[in-house]
């Protein structure tokens, strides 16, 4: 194979008389000074020339790819529109309530509805919800002689449609004023507002019935949180206690340890079931910890379990009675019951600022 030549080789005589730059007769009359700087010129014109090819080469590849990316952003436009116009195009089907021609209403030809029937869609939709428990566009369309659309223009306000469970069929997936508008009801809102935009306003109706029912937002420090609300975590209440224990115990001689070896003495725990907050060692004693929080007739762990509980933390006595068969009576030691109360409310302030 032949060796390829450089771009720009030396050139010699022979070169410039091929090229026709020089005749052989200026050869002739010109000195080796003037034939190496007329070499010179030729090859910056060579130079030039190649790299004057080369940005038309390049230009032409630019253009190319121009016209490539043209054509293909052409296409993926008009795939675009062709996809917002199918989109369009099913979003004013599903919700212009109208039905397909071969359409037909299950509960017409089913033998026990005709015996449902009513006079108005009012009354196909109370019977609608004694007998079935929800809202069923096409029952109460059988029953009561009308068609899908009339059933829903004329119970709107008394019924939403759920846009979680509609499945784009303007009959389904309606529910009662009440249902719908309960719960959580902010959660809903958001989804509501994601599906009337995308529909282009089908939903505006469950839009302005929500924010009318939302309650206003509170701040923290208006929640009220006391010893018994139901809702505290159980986690809450075993923290409360080890660190009230914790500051009584400190530099005590009786300083016990809350937990050992990881295991806390004292857990309380919240049954889902009976709605009762119980703990696993209620008659714990705690000498620092009953001083401040306890009385004589109670402990702290009792005050506090009761107060769980909503359970009263006053102190009965059994006193001798007349009145009595058995000769004795139990009556409320109110000196000992004010001081458990004033204890109580110790515990829920201390447990509020906590």
């Amino acid at each position: 194979m032949a060796k390829e030549k450089p771009e720009f080789e030396q050139l010699n005589l022979f070169d410039l008389l091929e090229s026709g730059f020089l005749s052989s007769g200026v050869i002739s009359g010109s000195s080796s000074k003037e034939l190496s700087f007329l070499i010179s010129e030729l090859q910056d014109i060579q130079k030039e020339k190649a790299k004057e090819e080369q940005r038309e080469e390049n230009l032409r590849r630019l253009r190319e790819r121009e016209e490539r990316e043209r054509k293909e952003r052409e296409v993926q436009e008009e795939k675009k529109r062709l996809e917002e116009e199918r989109r369009e195009q099913h979003i004013r089907e599903v919700t212009s309530m109208e039905l397909a021609m071969d359409w037909e209403n299950f509960y017409a030809h089913d033998e026990t509805t005709a015996a449902d029937h009513v006079e108005s869609i009012s009354d196909g939709f109370v019977k609608c919800l004694n007998r079935k428990g929800c809202v069923d566009i096409e029952y109460i369309a059988a029953i009561s002689g009308s068609d899908c659309r009339s059933v829903i223009e004329n119970l709107k306000g008394s019924i939403y449609q759920n846009p979680e469970t509609w499945g784009e069929c303007f009959y389904k997936g309606w529910e009662t004023a009440e249902e719908y508008l309960s719960g959580n009801v902010r959660r809903k809102l958001g989804t509501v507002k994601l599906a009337n935009e995308k529909y282009h306003g089908y939903f505006q109706a469950n839009i302005e019935a929500l924010k009318r029912v939302i309650p206003p937002r509170i701040c923290a420090e208006d929640v009220y949180v006391t010893l018994g609300s139901p809702w505290v975590p159980e986690h809450f209440v075993d923290d409360f206690v080890e660190d009230l224990r914790a500051r009584r115990n400190k530099g005590s001689s009786f300083n016990y340890s809350y937990a050992y070896n990881g295991y806390r003495q004292i857990r309380f725990s919240y049954d889902q079931e009976t709605g009762t907050w119980e703990c696993n060692n209620p008659y714990y004693r705690d000498w620092a910890f009953d001083q401040k929080y306890g009385t004589s007739s109670r402990t702290a762990l009792d005050i506090i379990l009761r107060t769980l509980n909503l359970q009263s933390v006053e102190v009965r006595e059994t006193v001798r009675s007349l009145t009595t068969k058995s000769g004795k009576q139990s009556v409320v030691n109110r000196t000992a019951t004010l001081e458990a109360l004033e204890k109580q409310k110790l515990l829920i302030r201390e447990f509020r600022e906590w």
